[in-house]
Parts: C-alpha cells; structure tokens; sequence
C-alpha cells in the first residue's frame, strides 16, 4: 500500500484514562467505527448489515478504526475472520514497493506521548488531523503493532518496521486456511495501553479485488 508523507504524524491519537479492564467484545457495527481515506486512493466499500463487518477492496484502501472506550493492558487477541481472493502480486515482492498490499491486517494501537505541533496540524493529510481529533487534548501513540495475513511464504512468522512509517510494526503471523478462513488467538505486548484497533485491507499498490469479511474481533485481559 502506498503511504503518504507525514504517515509517521498518526502517533498522536487516541491516549485516554486507563481503567481495569475485561475481555472486550469489538462491536461490529457501523457507529463506533472511523472510516478514513488517503489522498488519492479509492476508498474501500465497508458493509455492516450481515452478522459482522465485510471490506471490499477494489485497487483501494482505507483505515478502519474504532476507538476503544475501554482502554487498558489487553494481552491476547482474538480474529475470527474470512478471506475471497486474493492479492495480485504479479512479479513484486509482497510488503515491498509495488507489492504492499495485504488482504488483512489487525493493528493495536498503543498509547503514548508523541503529538502533532502546530505546524504538523497545518499540513497534515486531512486523515491523520481526523485521528488526532478522537484524542483528548495533548495525547497521544507510541506505536501500532499490526498482525497480518501474508501470501508469500518468505513472511511466514517473520516481523519488521514498515519501511515507510517507522512507528508500525507488522508482524506476519495470521494464518488463513484452504477456504480463507481466520480463526486465531495471539499474544500481544502488555507494556502500554491498547486504544483502538485498526483494521486494513488494501490493494492499492497492486490493483488488487478481494472480499474480507470479519466475523468476530476480541481482546482478552492481560
């Protein structure tokens, strides 16, 4: 997926008071969620009439977001999830220049103390300054840690800082089966508040088509 400059600016959202916390359902429901686009790039159809939440990507992307109201240590997620074709890759490497795109991929977002300033606020894309606007006045991330699917087995259980965007960090580590489907469980970091989940799906880079549909999302206590 292509990124546009000032990506590294979205580290200023969504800190909020951390309260004990349980295992927290994710609704998916059309209210609570943010639906943002990138300068230039269709966005994707997002559905949320049937019993879950389905993308449609079409050479499209888009930030999926919900802000948590209960925020806290959260250490183990649950995706349940699935996937209808696939990423046209052609001759690109996956993850790189002309091959980033990835059918999905869940994102936590951490809570920490970086902010936009004054001058970040004047000439950032209209959809980091909309990020920044669900956080209360002066917080902020730390960093993004997403979980993807992959097609080239090179990824298989590997991680990396994307290249473009240093504050994300991927780790390639859900798996789908035979008929597209995910049903995992995984360990995450305890270390920081988790204050939203952002779901990507895109295929921008490639011109990629493919449905995902997510069946149920859901975060257990540390």
């Amino acid at each position: 997926m292509r990124r546009l400059s000032f990506a590294n600016l979205c580290c200023s959202v969504f800190a909020l008071v951390s309260l004990p916390v349980h295992a927290l359902q994710i609704p998916l429901e059309a209210g609570p969620w943010q639906i943002l686009g990138y300068r230039g790039i269709p966005v994707n159809e997002v559905d949320f009439s049937g019993d879950g939440m389905e993308i449609g990507v079409n050479g499209s992307a888009s930030a999926i977001v919900y802000p948590l109201k209960a925020v806290g240590r959260y250490g183990r997620l649950h995706v349940d999830a699935v996937i209808h074709g696939s990423v046209d890759l052609g001759e690109n490497a996956q993850g790189e220049k002309g091959g980033d795109d990835f059918r999905l991929r869940v994102g936590l977002v951490y809570a920490g103390d970086k902010t936009l300033n004054f001058f970040q606020r004047t000439v950032a894309p209209k959809w980091i300054r909309t990020l920044y606007a669900l956080a209360p006045k002066g917080s902020g991330i730390s960093r993004v840690e997403f979980y993807n699917t992959w097609q080239d087995p090179l990824l298989d259980g590997r991680e990396r800082a994307h290249p473009t965007t240093a504050i994300w960090r991927e780790h390639f580590v859900l798996m789908t089966d035979a008929a597209g489907r995910v049903n995992q469980v995984l360990a995450i970091p305890t270390d920081a508040d988790i204050v939203a989940v952002w779901i990507s799906s895109d295929g921008d880079d490639t011109g990629s088509s493919y449905r995902v549909r997510i069946d149920s999302l859901s975060l257990d206590p540390a």
